[in-house]
C-alpha cells in the first residue's frame, strides 16, 4: 500500500505498468480492487495509478461529509504528489462524475475521458438519491454492516453484477463514513453549462442492462460533449468494465492507444 496525506486524510493508491498514465477511478461504495480485470490487459502499455477515494478501500474515514468536489481534490492531490501533469482517466459511475468535474474545471489534467457508467455531478438523480437516503437509514439504525448488505442486496445497482460474491466482497471492506456523515458534502458546481466545451476525446460506456435513468444520462452525454462517442455492453449492468471486461478493456484500450 502507499498513501498520501492530504490534510487529515491519507490516500492509498498504487502503481502498476509502464507507459502514459492512466487513472482508474472507482465508483461509489466500491474501492480500487474492482479494477483487477483491467491490469493484465492495461499495465503493458499504460502506467495506472489507481485510487481508493476518501471513506472506500484502504484511504482513511474522515468525519464529516463529502462527495465529488473532496473526491476531485483528492485526485488532484494525488497527481500532484505523484508530478503527474495529465493522465488518460477511467471512472465508473461516481469516479466517472469525478472524472466529468475535472474535465470541465481543470481540463489541462486530463487527455482522455472514459465514462463507465454515466454520472453528472451536481444533477439531481431521484432514484439514486432515494436509494442513498434509504440506506443511511439502515445505517444509522442498524450499523454500518447491514447497511451494506442492504445496499448490494435490495437496491438496484447491483441486481445484474457478474461475479456477486467478489463484487459483494468489494463493497464489505467499504466504511459507510457518507452515511453516518453529520454535516453535508461541499455544493457541487452544475457542470452543465461546460459541458459543451470539454474537448476531450470521450469514450462513454455503459451496460445494455444498466438501470434507464444511467443510459438515458449517457445519452445526454454522446449528444453534448463535442468528441464523445458511446459503446453499449451485451449483456452487462450497471459496471460493465467489472461484468464484461473481455469486452470492454480491449475497447478502452484501442481507443487510448489510438489517441496515443
Amino acid at each position: 500500500m502507499n498513501h498520501i496525506q492530504v490534510g487529515d486524510v491519507a490516500l492509498n493508491y498504487t502503481i502498476d505498468g509502464n507507459g502514459p498514465w492512466l487513472t482508474l477511478l472507482h465508483g461509489f461504495s466500491q474501492n480500487l480492487h474492482i479494477w483487477e480485470p483491467q491490469i493484465p490487459r492495461l499495465a503493458g502499455a499504460f502506467r495506472l495509478l489507481r485510487i481508493d477515494l476518501r471513506g472506500h478501500g484502504d484511504s482513511s474515514a474522515p468525519a464529516g461529509g463529502y462527495g465529488p468536489v473532496e473526491y476531485a481534490a483528492d485526485v488532484l492531490a494525488v497527481l500532484d504528489a505523484l508530478d503527474i501533469g495529465a493522465t488518460h482517466f477511467w471512472g465508473t459511475h461516481t469516479g466517472a462524475g469525478v472524472g466529468l468535474l475535472l474535465a470541465a474545471q481543470q481540463r489541462e489534467r486530463l487527455a482522455t475521458l472514459v465514462i463507465d457508467g454515466a454520472v453528472i455531478p451536481g444533477q439531481l438523480e431521484p432514484a439514486v438519491d432515494e436509494w442513498q437516503a434509504r440506506t443511511r437509514e439502515v445505517a444509522l439504525r442498524d450499523g454500518v454492516e447491514s447497511a451494506r448488505q442492504f445496499w448490494f442486496d435490495q437496491t438496484p445497482f447491483f441486481s445484474d453484477t457478474k461475479r456477486a460474491s467478489e463484487h459483494r466482497a468489494l463493497i464489505a471492506t467499504f466504511s459507510g463514513a457518507p452515511w453516518l456523515a453529520t454535516s453535508p458534502a461541499l455544493p457541487v458546481p452544475d457542470v452543465n453549462a461546460a459541458l459543451s466545451t470539454v474537448r476531450h476525446r470521450t469514450l462513454i460506456v455503459n451496460g445494455a442492462n444498466d438501470m434507464p435513468s444511467f443510459l438515458a444520462r449517457a445519452a445526454f452525454l454522446e449528444r453534448t460533449l463535442p468528441n464523445a462517442r458511446r459503446y453499449t455492453v451485451p449483456n452487462a449492468g450497471a459496471f460493465s468494465a467489472w461484468d464484461a471486461p473481455d469486452a470492454v478493456t480491449p475497447l478502452v484500450a484501442q481507443f487510448l492507444e489510438d489517441v496515443e
